[in-house]
């Protein structure tokens, strides 16, 4: 039996994962609707540079109205960060309320924190160094400055203003994630994480002071997976004592705290009962000790169906019970989010927290080694890690002894060859880049059937696509008929997936073109792979 303690505390870090995604995404909301105007201004900026008499000196004057608007952009931006953080510490502020409620026997009386002078304590304390209102300031002067030394090095380089904005604001194609204002937007969900995790830890700490006649030890709780830090793994179930956070029976120092130690920290506290030095069952005296070093695998296998099912979702849920997946596979928590009108409504049945997805498109997906087996794989391979970040796309045609026989560049979305690159790569492999992310074009795989080819490969900054015909290729009208018989299948498979919560939105084009090429290779017997490498 899990102490129930532990069990809504790591519910509820599961759970705030989620409310970090929403409060980041209403974050990003507010500088997506201030790009325009920042790109509006910085357009009527350059317009009066002359690239052949440019000087980093008048960049100041000439980008005053950019300033203007990067400062309105992140005071808005605080704003709504602060109206968020105030929400969220009444929530929190219940919530351990609510907890204790429940193991602190009737006799006790609990008291609850005053959220006005919690949330005061929080923006007055520093986070990683610098108070939040400090911390935004920092994020428009920094991107600011981006601005300017990108200003300032294209007219080096001669670009035109054109190309300069461009690589400020991003590409279309790719949703502007290849652009320079983009680094401001994960700069952002840095801070949002911290800050949410610093409140909580403030929180935590008033509502112990509150009731020091019943809470003794402090209990370190990190969520143990594969991106937990070296700092709170060390720490995790840990004691110390209530107040000034003195080691326990060993010697590792609180340092900040669980939530604060480092930036985007996910562990968590618990104040343990006066007299208690681990925990138990529902009270003090009852359900048994709980192994010291129970991880998050532990906790998740002792939950119900329900819960499994809302943590990674019904589908990953019926492949964990099966045995076919490892708790360890879905330790992503980007995929769903939650507002605080949603965690009570949880909170309120039993604590149940779902944390989201793990899918491949996330960075912490497990890799896997491509294959270098033949000459021609190898060098391929070797191609591909030199161009998967490119935002351009290159394509190379390899011999089956390892040659190149032709390299070219093209645009974002697309590469050209010549009539004579084409001579001779029948039996050859042809890899290239898909700056977008996604798996195969319909003209990628009809071409490769066209010249015959051993292998079509195509690498983005995550995955490896290949397809390879079965005894011979398709010809590519009966390529181009499978591709349009299954697109609408793909399509709402897809749908589902992203309406029943199970994929995020922003990768419903690249899973559409990667199930439907799962599809037409089924059906017309081609050999199709996609791979984290």
């Amino acid at each position: 039996m899990i102490d129930p303690l532990l069990d809504h505390t790591v519910r509820h870090q599961v759970n705030m994962a989620q409310y970090g995604n929403y409060v980041l995404a209403k974050m990003i909301r507010v500088l997506n609707l201030t790009d325009a105007d920042l790109i509006g201004a910085l357009n009527a900026a350059l317009e009066e540079v002359d690239a052949d008499s440019f000087k980093v000196q008048r960049l100041d004057k000439l980008l005053a109205s950019v300033r203007e608007v990067n400062a309105q952009a992140y005071a808005k931006l605080y704003g709504a960060m602060a109206d968020e953080l105030q929400a969220y510490v009444e929530y929190e502020g219940q919530f351990q309320y609510d907890l204790y409620k429940q193991v602190v026997p009737a006799t006790f009386s609990i008291s609850s924190v005053v959220p006005e002078q919690v949330y005061a304590a929080a923006m007055a304390q520093p986070m990683q160094g610098r108070l939040l209102k400090d911390w935004a300031a920092n994020l428009s002067a920094s991107r600011l400055q981006r601005v300017k030394d990108t200003i300032a090095v294209g007219y080096t380089q001669g670009k035109t203003t054109s190309d300069i904005v461009r690589e400020i604001r991003g590409t279309k194609a790719l949703n502007y994630a290849d652009g320079l204002l983009d680094t401001s937007r994960r700069e952002v969900d840095a801070v949002v994480r911290t800050a949410l995790s610093h409140t909580a830890q403030v929180t935590r700490t008033r509502f112990t002071k509150e009731n020091d006649d019943i809470l003794g030890d402090e209990m370190w709780v990190s969520t143990l997976d594969g991106r937990t830090s070296p700092e709170c793994r060390a720490r995790d179930h840990l004691l110390y004592t209530r107040g000034d956070h003195q080691p326990v029976g060993h010697d590792l120092p609180w340092r900040a705290g669980p939530g604060r130690i480092h930036w985007c920290c996910r562990s968590s506290s618990i104040a343990l009962l006066k007299g208690q030095k681990s925990l138990t069952g529902a009270r003090a005296s009852a359900g048994g000790s709980v192994d010291a070093n129970l991880a998050y695998s532990d906790w998740f296998k002792q939950q119900t169906a329900d819960v499994q099912d809302q943590v990674i979702g019904p589908a990953r849920g019926d492949l964990y019970r099966a045995g076919k997946f490892d708790v360890k596979d879905f330790t992503n928590d980007k995929g769903r989010m939650a507002s605080l009108k949603e965690l009570r409504a949880r909170d309120g049945a039993a604590f149940r927290q779902p944390p989201g997805d793990f899918t491949v498109y996330d960075s912490t997906y497990p890799r896997t080694l491509p294959d270098t087996s033949t000459p021609a794989r190898q060098q391929a391979v070797a191609i591909e890690e030199r161009i998967r970040d490119d935002t351009l796309e290159t394509g190379a045609f390899v011999a089956p002894d390892g040659k190149v026989l032709a390299q070219r560049q093209g645009q974002p979305d697309r590469v050209t060859f010549k009539g004579s690159d084409f001579d001779g790569v029948a039996g050859a492999v042809f890899t290239h880049n898909h700056p977008g992310g996604t798996s195969f074009s319909l003209a990628d795989v009809a071409h490769a059937a066209d010249l015959n080819l051993a292998e079509l490969r195509a690498v983005t900054p995550l995955q490896r696509f290949s397809m390879m015909p079965g005894k011979a290729w398709p010809d590519p009208g009966t390529i181009q008929k499978a591709y349009n018989a299954e697109l609408k299948h793909a399509q709402l498979d897809v749908h589902n997936r992203v309406t029943g919560g199970e994929l995020q939105a922003k990768f419903k084009a690249a899973e559409t073109a990667h199930i439907l090429w799962e599809r037409v290779a089924k059906r017309l017997g081609m050999q199709y792979t996609r791979e984290n490498s």
